[in-house]
């Protein structure tokens, strides 16, 4: 059995000549094996790809995401803030987890950054004392927005108070307390 605990299966699969020159120039570029470039795109297909298309996501630069951002008011950051946390990351948690819970909610975060280029995710435990850490270089706006965003979240999901300190403007850090066998 692998390493990882989780059992192989062997398949066969067909494809274009062209596909597989293409997937092979991306092993050699990336230094990962044709079964391992195979299996992180599938493993993206699963946890965000058919999510991602169920509910409508679109696909956007970086840079276009930091120019729309940096139009809005904070009056208009509040409004998306209170629509999304109150509509599509519940919801989009609840479909993928049948639960619409904290933990479930953190776990989006992290395929939302890992898979969604939202950016780099990191979540620190010390017994009560969670954080989440997202460093994105799209700026103050971006940070500010998205920390409307998941507290106003956190605060509907789990009736939990957080608060995030200062951060430079490529990077939002979210505190916040909870019983870690409650998540």
């Amino acid at each position: 059995m692998p390493p990882n605990g989780k059992k192989n299966v062997v398949r066969s699969i067909r494809m274009d000549k062209d596909m597989e020159d293409f997937l092979n120039r991306e092993t050699e570029s990336k230094h990962l094996t044709f079964n391992n470039l195979v299996n992180s795109i599938l493993q993206k297909y699963s946890e965000f790809g058919t999510f991602a298309e169920r509910f409508g996501f679109i696909t956007i630069t970086r840079n276009t995401f930091q120019a729309l951002v940096e139009v809005l008011s904070v009056e208009e950051m509040d409004i998306i803030s209170r629509d999304i946390s109150s509509l599509a990351l519940k919801e989009f948690t609840f479909f993928k987890y049948n639960d619409p819970g904290i933990k479930a909610f953190i776990d989006f975060l992290a395929i939302l950054c890992n898979y969604g280029g939202l950016g780099m995710f990191e979540e620190k435990i010390n017994g009560l004392d969670h954080r989440i850490i997202i460093r994105h270089n799209m700026g103050s706006k971006v940070s500010q927005l998205l920390g409307k965003i998941m507290s106003e979240t956190i605060k509907r999901i789990g009736d939990i108070e957080v608060t995030i300190p200062d951060s430079s403007s490529n990077e939002l850090t979210i505190n916040f307390k909870m019983d870690p066998f409650n998540l």
